[in-house]
């Protein structure tokens, strides 16, 4: 598709195979990332300063995270802290290196694109086989029930990574067609899209089949500019598929619906925790109220430092030395990101991570409301961002590194696009 002479070859198109590589796990994705970040400070250290003058988000990462190292100083695990903090710099050098690459390599933005398009519709593909016939493209089984890992093997990540590099696949794909950068043929990226939304269904990963459920709807509505009878036609015909998969299955209905009417069940005496153990061996009547016993244990640790916090990976360590009862209260992280900053980073953290929420919510107000043409690739980036940031959802461990690399890929592509609707990139070439 695309000719390169290898004498022309550098590292920056080593992030055309990042999203392959984040299939393989967090090692050679951060190794990619690493060497990335390492040759932009070599030659083109003098980009981050044009960068970070123009665009906010740069300079409140960048804040919240040296804040981080300042309270990693005073943990009662320095080093852990420590360790940390400093190393996750390299995600914000990331974002540098990322809209630096998609500002003066075109060649490369587009074979990122095509890259990324067959990965997610191999990954999906291949987790469709594993659901049907038990055993995926490369022989390996679901080791545990109702849930599909497909070439993640025994990390039950899938969904996670695909309800994130779906929806940014879609916003490139808009962003390069609005720039008449592809063609691409229609029934495909059609079936690329119905395949990796079902495969994220036999993931059985309740959080993010509510994301891309969140995130098609709010596209659809919001985004599409089609009519008003043909957005219901289509959310008609995308509930009614959604539906018709997972009560076909009954492990999906058994995870789907009880299990997370079993996590609800607090929420209301109606709901009987017992019956609903009865009709499901996934559900452990111990275990239903676990995500809060985490926000419990939480508060808790939150009330020791609520101001500064704790430090980076404190949580853990703490709930294990502090509150540690063997009913799964305890964890590595209390699977909010809100929460987590707020017992790790406090308050000001808390102030931090809020501000990078709303001023996104900001940019997808003001573009959708703009009197000037609307910038879809812009609004639709900014959705996955905000459903990635939401404080009120069930989420992973805010610092963990496969996760930050998949967080980090969405938020350089909207600072990408953002400078790029405001021609900051176009006035300082």
């Amino acid at each position: 598709m695309y000719k390169i002479k290898f004498s022309k070859l550098n590292p920056y198109y080593l992030i055309i195979i990042l999203p392959l590589l984040l299939v393989t796990g967090p090692l050679l994705a951060d190794s990619c990332l690493v060497i990335l970040s390492l040759y932009f400070i070599y030659k083109n250290n003098l980009e981050i300063k044009k960068y970070f003058n123009n665009e906010f988000l740069f300079r409140i990462l960048i804040y919240f995270f040296s804040y981080n190292v300042l309270v990693s100083l005073f943990a009662e695990d320095i080093f852990l802290s420590l360790k940390s903090s400093i190393t996750h710099f390299r995600f914000i050098i990331f974002a540098f290196v990322f809209v630096y690459i998609f500002e003066n390599f075109l060649v490369i933005r587009k074979m990122f694109f095509w890259f990324l398009f067959y990965t997610v519709l191999l990954v999906s593909i291949d987790a469709t086989i594993q659901f049907y016939l038990e055993k995926n493209l490369l022989g390996w089984t679901s080791q545990s029930g109702g849930r599909v890992s497909g070439l993640f093997g025994t990390e039950y990540i899938l969904g996670s990574y695909l309800s994130k590099m779906l929806p940014l696949l879609i916003s490139l794909k808009i962003f390069l067609e609005e720039k008449n950068e592809i063609n691409l043929n229609r029934y495909l990226y059609l079936f690329n899209i119905a395949i990796s939304f079902f495969a994220i269904i036999f993931s059985g990963e309740r959080v993010s089949i509510f994301s891309i459920t969140l995130f098609i709807f709010v596209y659809i509505l919001f985004i599409n500019n089609q009519d008003i009878r043909k957005k219901i036609i289509l959310i008609g015909a995308f509930i009614f598929a959604s539906f018709i998969t997972i009560y076909s299955s009954e492990q999906l209905r058994e995870r789907i619906i009880y299990l997370t009417l079993g996590n609800l069940s607090f929420l209301s005496e109606d709901i009987d925790t017992n019956k609903i153990s009865e009709k499901t061996q996934y559900v452990d009547p111990k275990n239903i109220h676990q995500n809060v016993k985490h926000l419990l244990v939480a508060k808790e640790i939150f009330k020791e430092n609520p101001i500064f916090g704790n430090g980076n990976k404190m949580f853990g360590k703490i709930c294990f030395e502090r509150y540690f009862v063997d009913d799964g209260r305890c964890s590595t992280h209390p699977h909010n990101f809100l929460t987590q900053v707020l017992v790790e980073n406090g308050i000001i953290g808390a102030i931090f991570y809020l501000s990078i929420f709303f001023y996104i919510f900001k940019i997808f107000i003001s573009n959708f409301f703009s009197k000037q043409k609307k910038s879809k690739s812009l609004l639709s980036i900014s959705c996955l961002s905000l459903i990635i940031l939401m404080p009120i959802i069930p989420s992973g461990n805010f610092f963990n590194n496969w996760l930050n690399i998949n967080i980090f890929l969405i938020l350089s592509f909207l600072i990408f696009l953002k400078l790029n609707q405001s021609n900051i990139l176009k006035k300082n070439k």
